[in-house]
């Protein structure tokens, strides 16, 4: 079940702003055109008890949401249902519960009235590690360059790139899972080939970063470990999603090469904030449910 909310000038007129990227009219845009999608990131906490279920929840920036949407996003939350089994010392006792970072992608998209259906499109629950739990940087990873081409087109996007990470902390494949535009190009063909190049640079630059590993990596069988690192590329003095919405074509998702050993129901790469580094099966909660109420 999504919530539906009447016409959102904000929104309406960031999308108008995407349509008018490119030189090529509407009418032979119009099917790019209903791809586009407004959506916001919102981070924060969720404490589940032993059962699984929703104890309490704190997210930032709700006040950039109107209170329709707030209250969309409280029902959707307190109906979930987590798996917390795997969880290592999780029983300790009748009243413990177990904190997890959380991250929302909610996503707006209008229809032929300019309404908005909202959705939660994917949902990340990080566990909260310490330091030597976790994969960090070695150092600063250099970022991408940005592609020349999009640059003078003033396209701009988010790359979600999965790295295959060695135990000497080397890179030691890439792939990009999904590129999402800030930009509409005049045909779907011209969308795909920004995508290849934004994501052609990306791993460019991933290939050259090197990390420091978990310290239980010398323990390990894996000989690897996977991590999802997004990198926005945006043009100096970008102030367009100031409010925290932005509007976007979001891309195909591409197979995942190294597997998780446990499915997380409702995860998306784009669920994940910009710039960070997120270890593939670090543990956490993983929802059993539907993202929200109605879902099939």
């Amino acid at each position: 079940m999504n919530v539906m909310i009447k016409a959102w000038t904000g929104l309406l007129l960031m999308m108008w702003v995407l349509c008018g990227s490119a030189d090529a009219s509407a009418a032979g845009k119009s099917d790019l055109i209903k791809q586009i999608e407004a959506s916001i990131l919102l981070t924060g906490t969720i404490d589940v008890d032993l059962l699984g279920e929703v104890k309490s929840y704190h997210l930032n920036s709700l006040d950039k949401v109107p209170q329709s949407v707030q209250g969309f996003l409280d029902k959707s939350i307190r109906a979930w249902k987590f798996d917390v089994t795997a969880l290592p010392n999780a029983i300790v006792g009748p009243n413990t519960v177990l904190r997890n970072q959380m991250s929302l992608r909610v996503v707006a998209k209008a229809d032929d009235k300019n309404n908005y259906e909202v959705r939660i499109a994917g949902a990340s629950f990080p566990p909260v590690l310490e330091e030597k739990e976790d994969i960090r940087a070695d150092g600063k990873l250099k970022p991408p360059v940005y592609p020349g081409q999009m640059a003078m087109a003033g396209a701009r996007a988010t790359t979600y790139l999965l790295l295959k990470i060695g135990k000497d902390g080397q890179v030691q494949d890439v792939i990009a899972e999904q590129v999402n535009l800030r930009a509409l190009a005049n045909s779907e063909k011209q969308m795909q080939q920004w995508r290849e190049l934004f994501a052609r640079n990306a791993i460019a630059a991933a290939r050259k970063w090197r990390f420091l590993m978990p310290a239980d990596m010398d323990d390990s069988e894996m000989d690897y470990r996977v991590a999802r690192v997004p990198i926005e590329f945006a043009m100096w003095g970008d102030d367009e999603d100031a409010d925290g919405w932005v509007s976007y074509v979001p891309g195909p998702r591409a197979e995942n090469p190294w597997p998780e050993q446990h499915r997380h129901e409702g995860f998306s790469p784009d669920a994940l904030a910009s710039n960070g580094i997120y270890m593939q099966d670090q543990g956490g909660l993983r929802l059993l449910s539907e993202l929200q109420p109605g879902d099939q």
